[in-house]
């Protein structure tokens, strides 16, 4: 596809299915994750069903239309959340066109979103923790692969696209950190401790280098035939090793990320940092972690204080 500054995807003089450019966009240019597109496009294609039914095109429709759409999702009882997310997509999708030059303004940009209770992360306590990250088999190699790759999360708080996408040279095992490339194209550092270090060390010394049978491959995760390991994968091997150590079945591979914070912040980190070291623009996206840390704080309390216990 041929591309410039101005009008990457679309032009006017061609016929374009926009949902699928939009989706593209937001997967090659802000590296967004496989699951957001996905909901992106799914919450579009319910969009474009019901602008289809009125009819009327994508580019001429009103900020009453899509009023009338959110109405209608109330009214089928969408969640307060799904609607959320929904709106979001919208106005994403029409800022896109915005942009391209597809449309004179964003009938959307007015629409607000329904404000909502946000649902704490799945967070895994230290105990737990310590079961799944022993749960694979190290006498076996891709055991060893598969303990690296869940002490590198848990240890960086590192998300599953910059995961996958690593490569040989973003990670100084000397020096316990790496460079990633994050949501919206942006790069940041990742640190890691000792620990991850060390199973890091063997992985790509012993285990990887073996998997690497052709030596041509510069990804760091790679499956037995030594091609590059995919998402998928990955989440299989959390699912896998969950199962294994008898843990909660709803944890999953972001719950390592959620973990990660919640024990730094239990730790005393700063929620600034926090904010650095997770890739999150806005410190509102991390201040949901400070919520987890006075749960935990208030049970430590409820637990531990001879005169918070109940007569």
């Amino acid at each position: 596809m041929v591309m410039n500054k101005t009008n990457s995807y679309l032009s006017k003089n061609q016929k374009k299915d926009f949902v699928s450019e939009f989706c593209l966009f937001n997967s090659h240019e802000k590296n967004l994750s496989d699951m957001t597109v996905r909901n992106y496009r799914n919450d579009l294609i319910l969009f474009e069903r019901y602008i289809n039914s009125i009819p009327i095109d994508i580019e001429k429709i009103s900020n009453l239309q899509i009023r009338q759409y959110i109405s209608k999702l109330v009214e089928e009882k969408y969640s307060r959340k799904s609607i959320y997310r929904k709106i979001t997509a919208i106005k994403s999708f029409f800022d896109f066109l915005l942009n391209h030059k597809i449309i004179n303004q964003n009938p959307a940009e007015l629409i607000i979103r329904p404000k909502q209770n946000n649902s704490l992360p799945n967070i895994i306590s230290f105990e737990d923790i310590e079961k799944l990250l022993d749960a694979p088999d190290i006498s076996k190699p891709l055991g060893i692969r598969d303990k690296t790759i869940m002490e590198l999360i848990y240890g960086s708080g590192i998300r599953l696209s910059e995961l996958i996408n690593l490569t040989i040279n973003d990670i100084d095992i000397k020096n316990m950190n790496g460079i990633v490339k994050g949501k919206g194209e942006k790069y940041r550092a990742i640190f890691f401790g000792e620990v991850a270090s060390k199973w890091l060390n063997i992985y790509i010394n012993e285990i990887r280098i073996k998997l690497d049978k052709k030596n041509i491959q510069d990804a760091l995760w790679l499956n037995r035939s030594g091609t590059k390991l995919s998402k998928r994968s990955v989440q299989n091997i959390i699912k896998r090793n969950v199962i294994k150590a008898k843990l909660d079945p709803s944890i999953h591979t972001h719950s390592l990320r959620h973990s990660y914070a919640t024990h730094m912040l239990d730790g005393g980190a700063d929620l600034r940092y926090l904010q650095e070291l997770l890739g999150h623009q806005s410190p509102n996206t991390t201040q949901v972690y400070t919520h987890i840390s006075k749960q935990k704080s208030r049970e430590v309390y409820l637990a531990s204080h001879p005169r918070a216990k109940k007569i």
